[in-house]
């Protein structure tokens, strides 16, 4: 079966000259204005967004990105209003360029209410990313909205393409590859094949879990002392190491999933947990800092990059029931002890005992979708996480900019 998938290329733009800074800065303040302003009327149709937008010197391409974004930061409370909002473009607007023979061989076409045609701009992109530029050019895949972001006096594009995969159907696995995702285990993975379970592996959370304490600890005392400025700068560096981790563990799942015959991976569908939290204020506070669902469509997105399906089943009772026998055992640590006398799992590691547990539930009840319900963390369905459409820092890929 064949599904959508959506992916964001990052690049810098290289050293723009002097006029093409002042262009691209015209536009940031303008594009800026219109957004604050937007979200201090309140204005949560695109009718009346387009009326204010006509009114500010932005690019066609850039007000009609606007009108949709301005109901959305609106609805959503303002919280995607900074000093540095990224300027969004629409796909009609943007063009690229491959010149061989340069040193920078990608180029890109930014739209412009001062210049006519545009203006181009040479772009260092991330190497493992090259194909997808290609094939934009040739038009083998779509070309989504377009994002450009000011840091630091530089500018960066995020570049969102969709485009379809093949993905074997999740009924049609012989497989099921069980992950529970905790606490002071990042994840715990095992197969089953409908016989016995296999190959169990276990990914630590030590490392997450002594940098979600850190970063409890800081923002506590800092915020005490109204230190903005040092708690963003130091909140983006623990977060950056959490994504960090977060990145490779998954790639690392994803190479041990590919492991096993026709797999599809199983994992329990988690929206709620965070409701059904109780466990004192300061645990609560560093469970509700994990990014839960942030590993799992992490997970997702790289087995459906490499044609693994995904599907999602009810969590209730899988670390503390037997994986064997079925029967409600007791969980100390990380140890499993089943209380059945007659079943032959005495002692377990708990957290690889709910995988398996988790993956019988694939092959046994996956969650079905629900009418109307458009999550991409619910239902027996192949999803890929999709582009946001507000501001974020934190990506999920690794990036490293030629200098």
């Amino acid at each position: 079966m064949r599904v959508e998938q959506t992916r964001t290329l990052k690049a810098k733009l290289f050293n723009p000259n002097a006029r093409k800074e002042e262009l691209l800065n015209r536009s940031f303040r303008a594009y800026q204005q219109a957004l604050k302003d937007g979200v201090e009327r309140g204005i949560e149709t695109m009718t009346d967004a387009n009326d204010l937008v006509v009114q500010y010197d932005l690019s066609g391409y850039m007000k009609n990105a606007l009108k949709k974004h301005i109901p959305k930061v609106v609805k959503n409370g303002g919280k995607d209003v900074g000093e540095d909002n990224a300027l969004k473009i629409t796909n009609e607007g943007v063009n690229f360029d491959y010149q061989q023979d340069n040193h920078h061989k990608f180029y890109i076409n930014l739209p412009s209410t001062w210049q006519r045609g545009g203006y181009w701009c040479p772009i260092e992109i991330i190497p493992n990313q090259e194909s997808f530029y290609h094939k934009l050019l040739y038009k083998y895949i779509n070309l989504g909205e377009v994002q450009v972001i000011r840091k630091d006096n530089e500018f960066y594009v995020h570049i969102v393409v969709k485009y379809e995969i093949e993905v074997r159907n999740p009924s049609e696995c012989t497989t099921q590859v069980g992950l529970d995702v905790g606490d002071n285990t990042l994840v715990a993975g095992c197969s089953y094949d409908g016989v016995e379970p296999m190959r169990g592996e276990i990914w630590s959370g030590n490392e997450c879990k002594r940098l979600r304490k850190e970063w409890h600890t800081v923002k506590k005392r800092l915020q005490s002392r109204g230190s903005e400025k040092i708690l963003n700068d130091i909140g983006d560096n623990i977060w950056n190491r959490i994504d960090d981790i977060i990145h490779k563990t998954t790639r690392e799942i994803v190479e041990y999933v590919k492991q096993f015959d026709e797999p599809v991976i199983v994992m329990e569908d988690l929206k709620y947990i965070r409701e059904k939290m109780n466990y004192g204020k300061y645990m609560n506070a560093r469970l509700h800092s994990w990014a839960f669902r942030k590993l799992q469509k992490q997970i997702e997105y790289k087995a459906v990059g490499e044609g693994i399906p995904v599907v999602y089943v009810n969590p209730k009772n899988t670390s503390k029931e037997c994986h064997h026998c079925g029967q409600k055992g007791i969980r100390k640590g990380n140890l499993f002890r089943c209380t059945n006398d007659g079943c032959p799992i005495a002692e377990y590691h708990a957290d690889l005992s709910a995988s398996i547990s988790i993956a019988k539930r694939g092959r046994e009840s996956p969650l079905k979708k629900t009418e109307g319900d458009d999550l991409t963390s619910h239902g027996a369905r192949l999803t890929v996480p999709q582009d946001s459409t507000s501001e974020v820092t934190h990506t999920d890929e690794e990036v490293s900019y030629a200098s």
